[in-house]
């Protein structure tokens, strides 16, 4: 054992239990009345709803405990008065649970926010490209601003998605990772509920890795949606700009079809995200008219892939949305499938 872990424990042995085979830590918090853990600003329905300081207070008490070892977390309360402590007891575990929720919709919101700046940055890449090759001249100082702009996109999306963190997911993760067990206990020490966390924390994944797949789809679809629907449109003007000898006519009608290509695809990637986040201006029926819109797509990519053959821009563009497309369908299946799995897991 470290030096440090050693002193560390020696001191901890004087406040609290713990148990060093085991490596676990009792912390038994102490509260005169149930009014103390129940935030009476707030009307009831049900269940009672939990003071926000009396977690903040739990979990300062988690810092001070060694990460290698487990929490048993006890709620002593002397006072219940009129308060059932089997409800009590519900109501801290729909606080955690709902605090669970709460650090999903928050991780949602930061990587779709991520997608979006790493599509933008790539765009914006893809764009410099077109305009040193067809628009400025070699002395310009436009493509360093465009890259400079281009690599703050991506800088910020790599910081959004890897680094960012709220103290609210920090606080909520410590219990969650920390805590081993939560009992409710009443003045004599008599513990009237006892709950191991991870059978409890268990429950709330529910279909972890058909859930974690299908959003996983959804966000990729989504972000290479976008990005490649910035390349079809940034090709279809180069192909505007640098075809020669081809009729106008055909080269508006060329110009059009990929910029309603690129348009559908952006417009599809909204729905992919929108999906991902659980909710969107799509309804559920709007999403299977995409699924067929996909397929489409892909066959007017193909066509003019071999038509223009302009540049390699668009030999890419296409890959990225037949790739992405695939992603989108799977992670709509899956959804659905995931769906229909929860409401029989209800109905049971």
């Amino acid at each position: 054992m470290r030096r440090e872990l050693y002193q560390e424990l020696g001191l901890l042995k004087k406040y609290y239990d713990v148990d060093e085979e085991e490596r676990t830590v009792r912390i038994p918090l102490i509260f005169d009345h149930a009014e103390d853990l129940i935030d009476l600003g707030v009307e009831r329905k049900e269940n009672y709803p939990i003071k926000n300081e009396a977690m903040v207070d739990i979990v300062e008490k988690i810092k001070t405990i060694p990460p290698a070892f487990k929490i048993k977390l006890e709620l002593k309360i002397n006072d219940y008065g009129d308060y059932d402590p089997e409800l009590l007891f519900d109501s801290v575990n729909d606080y955690l649970e709902l605090n669970h929720y709460s650090i999903i919709r928050e991780k949602k919101f930061f990587l779709i926010q991520a997608v979006i700046l790493l599509a933008i940055g790539i765009s914006i890449l893809v764009f410099n490209g077109f305009a040193k090759a067809s628009l400025v001249s070699e002395n310009s100082v436009i493509p360093e601003v465009l890259d400079i702009m281009a690599w703050v996109f991506v800088w910020q999306a790599t910081t959004v998605a890897f680094l960012t963190k709220s103290e609210f997911q920090v606080n909520s993760s410590r219990i969650k990772i920390r805590v081993k067990s939560i009992a409710l206990l009443d003045k004599d020490s008599k513990v009237l509920k006892y709950e191991e966390t991870f059978d409890k924390f268990k429950e709330w994944a529910g279909n972890k890795k058909l859930e974690v797949l299908s959003r996983a789809c959804l966000l990729f679809s989504g972000g290479a949606l976008l990005v490649s629907g910035a390349m079809s449109m940034v090709s279809a003007f180069s192909d505007l700009v640098t075809l020669d000898g081809v009729e106008f006519s055909y080269m508006i009608v060329t110009f059009v079809v990929m910029v309603i290509v690129a348009l559908v695809e952006i417009l599809i990637a909204v729905s992919a995200l929108s999906s991902y986040n659980g909710r969107g201006p799509f309804s559920k029926k709007a999403r299977f008219v995409f699924l067929p819109l996909m397929v489409l797509i892909l066959s007017i990519e193909t066509y003019l892939m071999i038509i223009v053959a302009a540049d390699i821009t668009y030999y890419f563009s296409y890959l990225i949305a037949m790739v992405a497309s695939l992603g989108y369908i799977i992670g709509v299946i899956l959804s659905i499938k995931l769906n229909v799995k929860t409401k029989e897991n209800k109905e049971l």
